[in-house]
Order: C-alpha cells, then structure tokens, then sequence
C-alpha cells in the first residue's frame, strides 16, 4: 500500500515491514508476474536477501498457514502462565447508556467465594506449578469493594508467589473516578502496574456520559487521577470510545493530558459498537478520515496510539487461552470478560476447594471454534487478527465470518496503523 509516495509491505507472520522505493517496487512486481522471484538476486541481491530475512520470501513448500495455525495452538494451549479475571461486583457508580452488562445493585464477591478464589490461587502454584500468575480485575467498578475484595485477594496471591518463586502481576480495567493517592503504593507493593481506564470524549461530551449527579461530571477527576497513575510509572491504556458526536472536539483531550507523561500512557480508540452501521458510518469515508486525522494529531503530539485489534499469534485474547478464568462474583466462572455475566452464558463454577468445573460441552466447543472459519485460512492479515477471538466464533457457531466484514480496505488501515504504532515503539 502507498505510505507517503514509497510502497509499505508487511509480512503478517514475521511481523516485518518494508517501506520500498518505486523502482524495487516494481522490480518485485515484475518478478512476480513472470513468476521468476530468484531473479530478484541478479539485479539486486541485497534486496532479495532482505526480502529473504523478513520472510517474504519463502520455500515453495513451507505451508505458512499451517506454521500459523501451530503456533496459535501452541500460545494458547501453554502451561506456564495463568490467567485469573475477577469480577468483584456488576454493581457500578455509573451509568453508561452503552454499557452491555446488567448492573446489579448490592453485587458483591463473600467471603466464602472470597475463599474459593484463595484455593484456586493455591492450586495454581502449588499443585499446577505454573512459573507466573496474572490476576485481572473487572466488573462492574472493582474499586467499588477496593479493601473488602480486591486488598484480601492481591495479598493472599503476591504471598503465595512469592513462597514459590512465581511471577505475579496485576491490572485492572476501572472508570479511574473511585482512585485515591494513598492506594497507589499497595498497588505497587502487589505488582498492580497496568490500568485501563476510559474516556467519552472531551469533558463536556464525558460528562454527558459518565456523571456523578446532574451537577457534577467525572472528567477532570479521571484525568487528574490518570496524570497521577503515570507519574508514578504505572501503566495506562486510555480506551476512549468514541460515536460520531463524541469525535467532535476530541483533540482537545491532548491539551487536558500534556502533563502526563507518556512514556507511560497509551491512546487506545474504539468505536461503540452500538453505534456501527454496516451499511452506513462504519464505511462512510468521511467518518473513516477523522479517526485517521484524531490518531494523526495524537501522535503528532509525542501520544502513543495503539492499533486496535492487533493480538498477533503470539499474544492472542485471554480468553482464548486454556490457562484463564474468568471468576464472577457469585462464583460462576466464564472465559470472556465481554458478554452478559448470566447464568445461561456461564460456562461452569469454582468449588470449595477451588478447583473448576467446566460444562466441558460448551467449554470444548467455543476453545475449538476460531480455527475452523474457512475465510480466516485464507487471508492475509490472519497472525494479527487471530480469526477473531474464540467467543467471536463461538457466537458464529460454524458460519463463515470475517471479524472486518469481508472489507479489504480495513485490513489495510489495520496494517497501517500497526505500521504507524511500530514507528512509534521504536523512535522511544
């Protein structure tokens, strides 16, 4: 594709790129069309040995879709990591008009499935023996039960790690409102570095969305407390979910986060979904455009912008790995952290001596059905797509899909934007 009058190549399963003067352009395409590639070497062989280093070319025998395919397997079947997601409550102290999940007034983990998720932390170490443990928060706002439910479970977790020589990290996906100064050095004596909080436009369109009362909005609280997270050195993927209204005045977020600093701090832009229109505004060019100027004008501004959706092969979903829970509240568990958190979409419970029991049907069903999508095996971008996560499939259940409606032309803003984010990751 053209980036700025020089041709970009991207391999999918090296993750490589090459930025190609005209003329080795059109050498490579010239070789291609008679179908002579090692010709590529008498007019140029430092090209042609590039083109071998990145992996673009390849032995006429090397089946890469089945290299692909084995290597997703592999990262997702692997034993030493595991991962646990909790749910303290689904009770929030907002409102967001999008939100997909129910919020349930008086939600909250007890101490008798407090203890449940202690004997599956110790299972994990001791009996599974894995090497490291990554413990998830969720909900809900689990800073909502901050010393009931989450201080017991990181103490009980980084302890137990620690006796056994296990790596043991923590995030938390939060609103940030409920953060306060004085938690920031338990989180670091737990190893709690990585927040995801979220945006809803500029303060104004914010707080339209995300309010305390009919008086009071959240912005400046969150932004306030996100410069604290990241003059601490914590970690923070700023999601902003943004409809058509809320693009409106969305640079002035820049100005409110200059004096963050950004080593620390990512840009992460996500459409609501609830807003897409597949006939509509998610291929309208003009819509598309000033996504592509926002995300300009963040980088511009020395802002980290992430390429969304990008997992790469080797650093797939959560939710697609065997080793990970997702553990709600009530003890029911699931795999996924997006979808209702029923009954009818549990996937099983944890018991009393922390073991899980999985309705093995519908857990087997939805960990196999990424890899069966025809169009996946035969696409271009599949090692950073993923085919989609597993639930995405599942919920597919054997119809063929593409996760970019079949539309080429966002596969490639995809790639570019993984270009653009590689750039970024290393001018640091």
């Amino acid at each position: 594709m053209p980036v700025d009058g020089k041709i970009l190549l991207y391999n999918s399963v090296t993750d490589n790129f090459l930025l190609l003067e005209n003329l080795l352009f059109e050498l490579l395409t010239a070789a291609r069309n008679e179908n002579y590639i090692v010709g590529i070497h008498d007019y140029h062989p430092d090209f042609y040995k590039e083109l071998c280093d990145k992996g673009f070319i390849i032995d006429e025998d090397f089946n890469e879709y089945l290299s692909v395919r084995d290597k997703i397997i592999s990262t997702d079947n692997g034993t030493e990591e595991f991962n646990i997601i909790i749910n303290p409550t689904m009770n929030c102290n907002f409102k967001c008009w999008y939100c997909y999940e129910e919020h349930i007034k008086g939600s909250k983990m007890t101490k008798s499935t407090i203890d449940k998720v202690f004997a599956l932390i110790h299972n994990v170490i001791v009996r599974d023996r894995v090497k490291s443990l990554y413990l998830g928060w969720f909900g809900g706002e689990p800073l909502l039960y901050y010393e009931q439910v989450m201080l017991p479970i990181l103490k009980y977790a980084s302890e137990i790690c620690e006796q056994n020589n296990v790596i043991f990290e923590s995030d938390i996906t939060t609103n940030g409102f409920l953060l306060r100064p004085e938690m920031l050095p338990i989180f670091k004596k737990y190893n709690l570095n990585f927040f995801q909080i979220t945006l809803d436009g500029n303060r104004d369109k914010h707080n339209k969305v995300r309010f305390v009362n009919e008086k009071r909005g959240s912005y400046d609280e969150i932004i306030q407390n996100i410069k604290l997270l990241t003059l601490n050195n914590f970690i923070v993927n700023l999601r902003i979910n943004f409809t058509d209204d809320t693009l409106k005045g969305l640079e002035e977020i820049i100005y409110d986060l200059k004096d963050c600093d950004s080593e620390f701090l990512t840009i992460d832009m996500h459409q609501v979904w609830q807003t897409k229109n597949d006939n509509d505004r998610i291929h309208n060019k003009e819509f598309e455009n000033k996504i592509k100027e926002i995300k300009d004008e963040f980088r511009e501004s020395d802002l980290k912008v992430a390429s969304n959706d990008v997992s790469y092969i080797t650093n797939s979903c959560y939710a697609d790995k065997h080793n990970e829970v997702v553990v709600n509240y009530n003890g029911d568990i699931y795999k996924c952290t997006a979808r209702d958190f029923t009954k009818e979409n549990s996937l099983g419970y944890i018991d009393t001596d922390g073991n899980l029991i999985w309705n093995q049907q519908k857990y087997d069903k939805r960990q196999s059905a990424k890899l069966n999508n025809k169009p996946c095996q035969e696409c271009p971008i599949l090692p950073i797509c993923g085919s989609g996560c597993s639930e995405y499939a599942y919920n597919y259940d054997g119809e063929d899909y593409c996760v970019y409606n079949f539309d080429i032309n966002k596969k490639k803003e995809l790639v570019l934007d993984h270009f653009y984010e590689s750039l970024q990751k290393n001018a640091v």
